[in-house]
């Protein structure tokens, strides 16, 4: 069998779609994990906007990796959508398609969300950015 044969049924099949959507997915779920848990977790303070403006200067770099993070996870969203499209399409397309419609307002709504997690930095280093 050719290569462009392996390749086409590889791209073609269902099972395909499914384990890179999971990978992604995974994905996802570890980027949230890590930003909302290890990053705003650790340097938010309930109720103190000093201390947590403290703690937030004190770990620059890791409120840096936190926001680089949710940037990927934004990133990484799309092609979940579109992998769900592919694999949905064959029960009902217009549903599909809405759903990626739906999916890429959600993500709009998460991007503008996350620059606005940048935000701090900016307010806090004296707007030098």
């Amino acid at each position: 069998m050719s290569r462009a044969r392996i390749m086409e049924r590889v791209e073609a099949s269902p099972r395909f779609y499914a384990r890179i959507g999971g990978v992604e997915y995974v994905f996802v779920i570890i980027a949230g994990t890590f930003a909302e848990l290890f990053v705003r977790g650790r340097l938010f303070v309930h109720g103190d906007a000093a201390a947590t403006a403290h703690d937030i200067m004190a770990h620059q770099m890791l409120y840096r990796w936190g926001f680089a993070v949710e940037v990927l996870y934004c990133v990484c969203n799309l092609p979940v959508a579109v992998i769900f499209y592919n694999l949905f399409k064959v029960v009902n397309r217009k549903l599909a398609l809405l759903g990626v419609c739906l999916d890429i307002a959600v993500n709009t709504i998460e991007a503008i969300s996350t620059l606005a997690h940048y935000e701090p930095l900016l307010l806090l280093n004296g707007g030098h950015h």
